[in-house]
């Protein structure tokens, strides 16, 4: 038994993909009417940027096989994913898994509706600038992150067990 209902994760799944969705169809509304940046902050724009690569852009100019490629590659990761995420009986681990799904599911909707995903959060400082990226990105980074700490946390608990 699992010490936490997969119906929360779910949620978070479907919440990431929700709130993915809708911040990349304003921002596609938007510059539709209004083609310039949105300045947030002085470090933060809104733009629009069609990414028909993988992660910051790679592979962006490669072939016309890209949304293909890539969608099938996150469909099969998702699936993948979703095993682990059934299997794990860590909560922080499905939390890690259900952000990355979620990002991953998001983004495919990108890939199978547009053949790329729309970016649009674009932070820079002076001359230094970051490729823009969406809300499903964030959250996959964010998943992964907290994954590498849970397995971080594991390990010294681990190491603190064989003492």
């Amino acid at each position: 038994m699992r010490p936490f209902p997969i119906k929360n994760l779910l949620v978070i799944i479907v919440g990431v993909m929700w709130l993915d969705q809708v911040t990349k169809l304003w921002i596609v509304n938007y510059f539709i009417a209004h083609p310039r940046r949105i300045q947030v902050l002085p470090i933060l724009d809104f733009v629009l940027v069609w990414n028909r690569g993988i992660s910051w852009g790679l592979f962006n100019n490669a072939s016309g096989y890209n949304a293909l490629v890539f969608s099938l590659l996150a469909g099969v990761i998702s699936i993948i994913l979703g095993i682990m995420l059934w299997k794990t009986k860590d909560k922080l681990m499905a939390w890690s898994l259900s952000l990355i799904i979620g990002g991953a599911l998001g983004n495919l909707i990108d890939r199978v509706r547009f053949g790329g995903v729309v970016d649009f959060i674009y932070f820079h400082w002076h001359s230094y600038t970051f490729p823009a990226f969406n809300i499903a990105d964030a959250a996959i980074t964010f998943g992964v992150a907290l994954m590498i700490w849970e397995e971080v946390i594991r390990f010294k608990e681990e190491k603190e067990n064989r003492k």
